[in-house]
């Protein structure tokens, strides 16, 4: 993952420096793609090849780090850059605690058996509706970054 986080930062901020402004969209919109296809070989591909999916999620991650910073510069200016990517950088960060851990606290529990008093949960049921939930957000990322391309 974090290698090709590294990598990822790397190639996609060097190759969108040398696009136009009218095409950093696509790079947005390709990473956000790649969160989908990881969610999706995530659910579809076996534990034994599971290095796919976690490189692939990491590629993604990387990319997305590497074009919102230019993204949120080009739409929204210099004037408060700070403060306008602190507000798209503490997304994730308050996502997560608030939103995608109880979640999936609470489907992991729901789908679980209790055995000596520890919660055990074995297939797709334990993990598959917070995939399908990410997949989601991420289709609705790809749909408004559409829709900022054709601003």
């Amino acid at each position: 993952f974090s290698s090709c986080n590294l990598l990822s930062r790397v190639l996609v901020g060097f190759i969108s420096d040398r696009s136009y402004y009218s095409r950093r969209e696509i790079y947005l919109i390709f990473c956000l793609s790649c969160n989908v296809l990881a969610g999706f070989l995530f659910i579809v591909m076996p534990a034994s090849i599971i290095a796919f999916p976690i490189c692939l999620s990491g590629l993604a991650e990387g990319g997305l780090f590497a074009v919102f910073p230019v993204l949120i510069r080009e739409y929204f200016g210099p004037v408060h850059y700070g403060k306008n990517f602190g507000f798209i950088s503490v997304a994730n960060a308050m996502a997560y605690p608030l939103f995608l851990q109880p979640l999936s606290s609470y489907i992991y529990s729901y789908n679980s058996i209790r055995i000596n008093d520890i919660e055990v949960c074995y297939g797709l049921k334990c993990y598959l509706p917070l995939f399908v939930t990410t997949i989601c957000g991420c289709l609705l990322a790809i749909y408004c970054a559409l829709r900022l391309k054709a601003l």
